[in-house]
């Protein structure tokens, strides 16, 4: 039979230990991967004359085979054919004219290559990670070498022949050995065919690339280099990372040095050419320069151009348009002239020691055109300072901004803690965040009346003391905020949001302000504008203003009589005053410091609402306040109780029934402390720290508590003749108050199962009354109701103390914690547990001390009852019950029959 291709898969494959093929005459293609299944083990392959065309992954992998011989008629050497053979030679045949992707890449063993003149392109990879090749004269024919031909190889040296125009981008690179390159004459790209080539140390650039289609960097042992004469622009990053380039000669006629061009070169001095116009950012980055002569003919310098340098002084020529890239730490010294249209972002940013800056008096504005909204020429204007421009200058004093400066953007002066003074020309009409951030020294700023816009934190951790906001702009919330320095403000913004000086929170540094005025124009001053100002002793108002007033110690709305801010008036009995003037009828959030806790606080009217957040700092289920007012009458009363701050002195219950039907719910009489909470999620209740109510006192009205105090003596002394109007208030002193008097439980079962239980132990009784909801055995309760374990084996294993909570309570964050009463659960105790359609036998927790422990949990409907009885053995179950001795005090140790 006669084959013109072989596909020998099948023939490698049912001889998997092949060493040896012998390729008849006649065939003139290998196929595809046509030896795949053999490359463990084929060491010898005999090629015929007749073969054209070696197929895609032919040999690839064959490691073992390190020698063959290529037919003379063979044209093409397809994709990756002997992609990691264990290949020492290649003799190419005449009739070879291209090295496809990846023929050879890898071999690491090849040593020696032959290519025929006639080959023309060598393609991707095509020797890649050839470690051991060390040498190779490339065919004079060739014009093209493609993308990482010979990446990582082991070259010395490489001359390109004459009719080679194009060399790819990385195809040396790597090329740690490879000392000398010489380019043809004719050669009119390589692109960045060389990058780490840490051996060159130089090369010549031929005229033929003035196209400027080169690069060279990281080749970091290179020390001479000659430009093209004709080069009219240094391409991007072309000798970056070039730490021996110490100096380089710019042929006279460049234009333009692009971004990177020598950024971390070692350059130690550089002459620009007096034609050039533009520097791109990071040009010379973290170059050794300690001088720079800017060329009159220079019109734009980007961002970074120069950072990371030595320089000491700059003076920018009378042409130049764009002004940035001097971010270096010794610049002392700037001079920016007339005609400047933009200074950059970061253009000065970390300038630690310049201390002198001279800019234009006017910046020239243009237009520039740019492609809109559905691909429509539009027209904007450019100019200005950018942001970040001079951030971090420690050193500048002072600074002179242009006259017909727009905008100060964010940042612009951020950390330049020497500046002590700042004139913001009247044609500003934007400030942006941050602009004077830590403007330590700068004392007194004035914001001109023709700024349109204020963005928040401007004068952030700055040390501005006196400010003069005479702008109609918005005060936004936060515009002011941690200025740990101010102590006179005069606002005249159209809108003072709310935290103007806190932002969203308290502010991570308290105001000192203590003199604030209010201008003509303010129309509209948000709740909480002033809160947080514990300092804040003198207001006044613009008597031009329409909307606000200040009286009596109090900033209000006029139309609403709504309280803004109080200060004091004056002191009564040692302690700061404030008299609420009759003109206000509603208190505000924030309207009073947090320094009112211990203030004497007069109302002179009466007040109708109240903000739940009227202190700094506190809300409902925060603030602990005590207001004791001399004789407090009903209306004051009323006042308090709106406010969530009741205090009713030395009155009796019947008193305060009759006096406001509001104070009934909130109050409690004689001495007493307490503080905001939340009620099921709606309604303010108080949250008890001691009570002592008159003895015989026998009804109070919704009196919504939960208490945490645990001295139980002192929070009762007429316990047993208090009564709650419902079983869902006052909980736990009422169950006190049973256990006093009967030794069991009687609950009432949860109206919903969800998650709900109750733990009950078996008693001496054999009767399950659903009448009167009492559990007292496990007899007549369903036997699927209820679970019996031995706790010995229910606990097994374990050496930790077992405990059954009473009551489960809550520390001021909602935190669980330690109960008062602990009943310790003894090995070989048993418990029925009782569900309601789902069980829960314990959780985990920790002590006051750390110690894990495990927990039986109930929770039922309202209350969190616990109770245990032991097994019915006889033992004195009173024993087992380690009673709190607080309880004890009012209590008699309570036991389930047994």
């Amino acid at each position: 039979m006669e084959y013109t291709k072989l596909d020998v898969e099948k023939i490698v494959a049912n001889n998997p230990s092949i060493t040896e093929i012998v390729v008849p005459e006649g065939v003139t293609e290998i196929g595809e991967g046509a030896f795949y299944d053999a490359k463990n083990t084929l060491e010898k392959v005999v090629l015929p004359e007749s073969l054209v065309k070696i197929g895609k992954q032919a040999f690839a992998f064959c490691q073992k085979l390190t020698a063959i011989d290529l037919p003379a008629h063979l044209t093409e050497i397809a994709e990756n054919a002997f992609q990691e053979c264990g290949l020492k030679s290649i003799v190419c045949p005449k009739g070879l004219k291209k090295i496809d992707s990846y023929a050879f890449g890898q071999c690491k063993s090849l040593e020696s290559v032959e290519l025929n003149d006639s080959v023309v392109k060598i393609g991707k990879q095509a020797f890649a990670h050839c470690e051991k090749l060390t040498a190779i004269d490339l065919p004079g024919n060739l014009v093209e070498i493609d993308d990482r031909a010979f990446q990582e190889c082991g070259l010395k040296s490489l001359v390109c022949p004459k009719d080679l125009k194009k060399i790819d981008s990385y195809a040396f690179g790597h090329c740690k050995s490879l000392e000398s390159v010489e380019l043809n004459e004719e050669i009119e790209s390589i692109k960045d065919a060389f990058p780490f080539c840490s051996a060159l140390k130089e090369i010549k650039l031929p005229e033929s690339l003035a196209n400027g289609d080169f690069s060279f960097s990281s080749c970091t042992a290179l020390e001479k280099v000659e430009l093209p004469k004709a080069l009219t622009e240094i391409p991007n990053s072309a000798f970056s990372h070039c730490s021996s380039l110490k100096k380089i000669e710019i042929p006279a006629g460049v234009k333009k040095i692009n971004s990177g061009a020598f950024g971390s070169a070692a350059l130690e001095s550089i002459e620009l050419p007096s034609g050039l116009e533009e520097i791109g950012e990071m040009a010379f980055f973290k170059c050794n320069l300690t001088a720079i002569e800017l060329p009159q003919s220079l019109k734009k310098i980007e961002s970074s151009a120069f950072s990371g340098n030595n320089i000491e002084s700059v003076v920018f020529p009378s042409g130049i348009e764009e002004v940035d890239g001097f971010d270096c730490t010794p610049l002392k010294s700037v001079e920016i002239p007339d005609g400047v249209s933009e200074i950059g972002r970061f253009a000065f940013a970390s300038c630690k020691n310049l201390e002198s800056v001279k800019l234009p008096k006017e910046l020239v504005y243009k237009e520039e055109k740019y492609i809109g909204w559905q691909n429509k020429e539009e027209t904007r204007i450019v100019g200005g300072i950018g942001d970040s421009a001079f951030s971090g200058c420690e050193k500048l004093t002072s600074i002179e901004l242009p006259e017909n400066l727009d905008m100060i953007q964010s940042n612009t002066f951020e950390g330049c803690a020497s500046l002590k003074s700042i004139k913001i020309p009247a044609s500003v009409k934007a400030i942006y965040g941050k602009a004077f951030k830590g403007c330590t020294a700068l004392e007194e700023i004035e914001i001109p009346a023709t700024v349109e816009k204020a963005s928040n934190e401007i004068f952030l951790d700055s040390g501005v003391k006196k400010i003069r906001w005479l702008s109609k702009a918005e005060i936004m919330t936060g515009a002011l905020k941690d200025m740990g320095n101010l102590e006179e403000a005069e606002l005249n913004g159209a809108t003072i949001e709310k935290f103007a000086f806190a932002g969203n929170g308290r502010p991570s540094k308290d105001c000192p302000l203590k003199k604030l005025t209010i201008g003509k124009d303010t129309e509209k001053i948000e709740d909480s504008a002033f809160a947080y100002l514990d300092k804040l002793s003198e207001i006044s108002v613009d008597a031009e203003n329409k909307k606000y007033a200040f009286d009596s110690g109090c900033l209000y709305a006029k139309s609403t009589k709504r309280l803004i801010r109080a200060v004091p008036v004056g002191e009564k009995d040692g302690k700061p005053l404030y008299q609420i003037t009759d003109k206000v009828k509603a208190i505000g959030a924030n309207a009073f410091p947090k320094s009112v806790e211990n203030a004497v606080v007069e109302f002179l009217g009466k007040i109708e609402k109240v903000s739940d957040k009227a202190v700094d700092g506190f809300s409902k289920s925060s603030w602990k306040k005590e207001f004791t007012p001399d004789g407090a009458t009903g209306g004051a009363r009323t006042v308090y109780d709106a406010m969530n701050f009741v205090k009713a002195k030395e009155a009796k219950i019947e008193a305060v029934k009759k006096a406001s039907a509001d104070a009934l719910v909130q109050v409690a009489l004689s001495d007493w402390q307490y503080g905001y909470d939340e009620c099921d999620g709606y309604s303010p209740a108080r949250k008890v720290y001691r009570v002592k109510l008159p003895f015989g006192a026998s009804f109070i009205v919704n009196m919504k508590m939960k208490p945490t105090q645990k001295d139980a003596q002192t929070v009762f002394d007429a316990i047993n003749s208090l009564k709650p109007i419902s079983t869902d208030e006052f909980v736990l002193f009422e169950k006190l108050r049973e256990l006093s008097e009967q030794s069991e439980m009687s609950l009432k079962p949860p109206a919903s199962g969800n998650g709900k239980y109750l733990i009950e132990f078996s008693g001496d009784r054999n009767s399950y009354n659903d009448s009167k909801n009492t559990f007292v055995s496990s007899e007549g309760v369903p036997s699927d109701s209820f679970i019996e374990k031995d706790i010995e084996s229910f606990f097994a294993g374990t050496k930790l103390e077992y405990q059954l909570l009473l009551k489960a309570e809550k520390d001021s964050n909602g935190n669980a914690k330690m109960p008062s009463v602990q009943i310790a659960i003894k090995k070989g105790d048993k418990i029925v547990v009782f569900k309601f359609r789902e069980w829960k036998i314990f959780a985990r927790g920790k002590d006051d001390n750390g110690n894990v422990r495990n927990y039986l949990d109930i929770r039922h409907g309202l209350q969190n009852i616990i109770a245990l009885v032991q097994k019915t053995d006889g033992d004195d179950i009173a024993a087992a019950l380690a009673l709190d001795k607080d309880i004890q005090r009012i209590a008699k140790p309570f036991v389930f029959s047994v």
